[in-house]
């Protein structure tokens, strides 16, 4: 005989994880993106809370494997996040398996850093910081280059980005180099 109070049961704690979850996520997702805000801003973020808010996540998920899609999103920004204090404190961006991401997470968050990345660079391109515009065009261009080498979906929707920061290299170089001729002594008086 079915026990509709089972399944009744069942329902209510599917749900009672689910909306946990969607918690969990939203934390996570707001977490991450106050401390891209500070990055953006040349601030040094406390990053504790963040990691402590993505061991709960998975801690959660372990125990409720069918609910890992709820926390995708806020898996990528986290990730996304820990690639940009990584590049701005100087270091190597790490590997998924390090940021406990899947492959996939990881993907989209190497894509949303891209973006990040080139939000950098025009703050460089506007305080007329070209070597410092420079650095960040490398790091994007390899980063680019390892989507593309992948074979990551998307990457053409970044392509028209990376070759406008190239040209806006080109015209920054071509200014500098016009700027420091000495126009008085190339005119015949």
């Amino acid at each position: 005989m079915i026990n509709i109070n089972e399944i009744y049961e069942g329902i209510r704690e599917m749900e009672s994880a689910r909306i946990r979850v969607g918690e969990i996520s939203d934390k996570l997702r707001n977490a991450s993106i106050e401390r891209i805000e500070c990055l953006e801003k040349g601030e040094k973020p406390e990053m504790l809370k963040l990691k402590d808010l993505f061991s709960e996540a998975k801690g959660f998920i372990e125990g409720a494997p069918h609910l890992f899609q709820e926390l995708d999103n806020a898996f990528v920004i986290y990730a996304e996040t820990t690639f940009l204090i990584a590049f701005l404190e100087g270091k190597n961006l790490p590997g998924y398996e390090s940021v406990e991401v899947t492959p996939c997470q990881y993907v989209k968050a190497l894509k949303a850093f891209v973006k990040d990345l080139r939000k950098l660079f025009l703050k460089k391109v506007g305080a007329g910081e070209n070597d410092g515009a420079k650095g960040i065009l490398e790091e994007i261009e390899l980063v680019f280059s390892a989507l593309e080498k992948a074979g990551a979906d998307g990457t053409e929707e970044l392509e028209p980005m990376v070759d406008r920061s190239r040209e806006e290299i080109a015209l920054m170089d071509y200014r500098k180099k016009k700027d420091s001729l000495d126009l008085d002594s190339v005119w015949f008086k």
